[in-house]
């Protein structure tokens, strides 16, 4: 019973040093990001059965485990990829609306300098200044919608390669949790407390990049899931492929996509917002040319001959070809 007791002493030391141990590690690495703090899991030893009855023999260490749910987890990384949607399309409709320019620096201030030398032009017709500043006037506002088309292909092509570079983090990044996976199946039975934080970590930014699903394998590896369709799948990495002639992702098998995250925000700009405002600019030009035209064509020059064309268009592409 004496060398019982000592057992049961014993337990306790290594408990309160794994307590201790677990306890130092946490504060060692407060400030690291990605860190999970760790805790001592104990449960207490069946009880030895002495001749007057069940006797306690001390606590065993069952795991050191993380604290953290999985259930929040989850939430996190549904978030993430709508939150990163959102943002990658605030910033890009941002910068689309900054090269717009309006109203300082845009078509509208070049075409109220354009009603302005007309009204002047009114006055005295015949005036070759007049007839001057609004051709100018003309002109400026011909080169600023042209400018601001042009502006809005560096924006799509920008956003095209960053499409292209978040495809490729996102390959990297489910290679590097195969890669982690792997170790963890090597590790066996043991909790890699340190590796799952590493493995989580990615997968937050994965989330962000594409939003992404998790559910965990009884062999402690990961199967990571695009819209249903597996990334990662224990050591097995199924790689996304950036088309830029369409400006579309696929998983490099050709089997379509449905993204989420940073990704959808890239895909939404180019596939909706860029069309939709360029084919808003390109009516306006074209509307606008219509418009001038028909008017000055029912006009005479001083000499007595009919008024032609002020402007001129490309069908289909007319805010960056007017002139």
């Amino acid at each position: 019973m004496g060398f019982v007791s000592l057992y049961t002493a014993f337990s306790g030391l290594q408990a309160s040093q794994a307590a201790i141990d677990t306890a130092s590690h946490n504060v060692s690495n407060a400030a690291t990001p990605g860190y999970t703090r760790q805790r001592v899991d104990l449960a207490s030893r069946l009880p030895h059965y002495a001749p007057f009855g069940p006797v306690g023999p001390g606590v065993d260490i069952q795991d050191i485990t993380r604290a953290r749910s999985a259930f929040l987890d989850d939430r996190v990384w549904a978030s993430a990829g709508n939150v990163g949607r959102m943002n990658v399309l605030a910033d890009l409709l941002t910068g689309l609306e900054q090269l717009t320019g309006e109203p300082d620096q845009g078509i509208t201030a070049a075409l109220s300098g354009l009603w302005t030398s007309f009204e002047n032009l009114t006055l005295d017709p015949p005036d070759t200044a007049r007839r001057l500043d609004a051709i100018a006037a003309l002109d400026a506002v011909a080169a600023r919608i042209r400018s601001v088309a042009t502006a809005w292909d560096g924006a799509a092509a920008q956003a095209a390669n960053g499409l292209s570079a978040n495809v490729d983090e996102v390959n990297s990044l489910a290679q590097r949790i195969a890669t982690i996976n792997a170790h963890v199946v090597d590790i066996g039975s043991s909790s890699p407390n340190d590796l799952l934080d590493a493995r989580d970590q990615l997968v937050d930014r994965l989330a962000e990049l594409a939003g992404v699903s998790v559910v965990g394998q009884p062999n402690g590896t990961v199967r990571v899931s695009v819209a249903g369709m597996a990334l990662v799948d224990g050591t097995a990495v199924n790689e996304l492929a950036f088309d830029p002639n369409t400006a579309t992702v696929a998983f490099a098998t050709g089997t379509p996509v449905t993204l989420g995250g940073e990704l959808a925000g890239y895909h939404a700009f180019l596939s909706d917002e860029v069309p939709t405002a360029r084919a808003a600019l390109n009516s306006f030009a074209a509307e606008l040319a219509t418009a001038l035209n028909a008017t000055h064509g029912a006009g005479y020059t001083p000499a007595g001959a009919p008024g032609g064309a002020l402007l001129n268009v490309t069908a289909g592409d007319e805010a960056r070809t007017i002139q």
